[in-house]
């Protein structure tokens, strides 16, 4: 008989457990719903944080996740008809176009909300990526429209400064990447003094590294003194590349 019991409390035990694994299993699922159906406050972004929880029975709503946040990008893109960029706005009639900077841009505000949260360093690197992706995306779109433009001047001039623009973009995002990647080096390389076991940063991935960065603001400030009608928003960051590029050229000798 006692044994009987204990065997019942055991699966009690266990039945509570699994019952408890379940539910948190099943908590995204639950916060989705009240989202869709607005009993929630969650924001759009808090759902990409709960599409990153690990468990066994999220790879579906991961999915269903996606698809969903892909349909309301598609539907809000329908609106975003300019991109502005530094005193300068660019029509943009493709719909791949719109959805890709949309993405882009999403995933910017992103980054930006975490890092107040103190984002570990190598989530932040994958954001990054995600990023790099999406605006590759949005100028193969753009760069497919130039080479179907036909004779018209005023369409190709809209779309090769929109091309401009998003190279901008991409070579601003690049050099923040790589001053990130040094930071992790410098952390890295104060870090071995005292932890024999961490893997030791070498002075020449340092200057590697500030060789990228000084490449990235001399490419950059290329892009920006090219084309016409350049506005005086350009010009500050072109002067703004020159003086990172001071930086950067001193921290490497240092």
């Amino acid at each position: 008989m006692a044994c009987l019991v204990i065997l019942l409390v055991m699966k009690g035990v266990v039945t509570s457990v699994l019952c408890h694994e379940r539910v948190e299993e099943l908590e995204p699922s639950i916060r989705y719903c009240l989202h869709k159906i607005g009993e929630s406050k969650l924001q759009a972004s808090e759902l990409v944080h709960i599409g990153e929880t690990e468990g066994p029975a999220l790879d579906l709503f991961k999915a269903k996740l996606e698809a969903v946040m892909a349909e309301a990008r598609s539907q809000q893109a329908a609106s975003m008809t300019e991109f502005h960029w530094l005193g300068h706005r660019f029509h943009m009639s493709n719909a791949k176009t719109r959805v890709s900077i949309l993405k882009a841009q999403e995933l910017e505000k992103e980054l930006h909300d975490r890092i107040e949260g103190a984002l570990p360093a190598e989530k932040r690197l994958a954001v990054f990526d995600k990023i790099f992706a999406a605006y590759n995306e949005a100028r193969a779109s753009i760069r497919n429209d130039l080479a179907t433009a036909g004779n018209s001047e005023n369409i190709k001039d809209d779309l090769s400064g929109l091309d401009k623009a998003i190279g901008a973009v991409l070579g601003q995002w690049t050099i923040e990447r790589n001053q990130l990647l040094v930071s992790i080096a410098k952390s890295k390389l104060s870090k071995a003094r005292d932890e024999k076991n961490e893997k030791v940063t070498k002075p020449e991935e340092l200057v590697r590294l500030y060789d990228l960065l000084l490449q990235n603001t001399s490419d950059l400030s290329d892009l920006l003194s090219s084309g016409r009608d350049r506005k005086e928003e350009e010009v500050a960051l072109s002067q703004e590349c020159e003086f990172n590029s001071l930086i950067f050229r001193a921290e490497r000798f240092a």
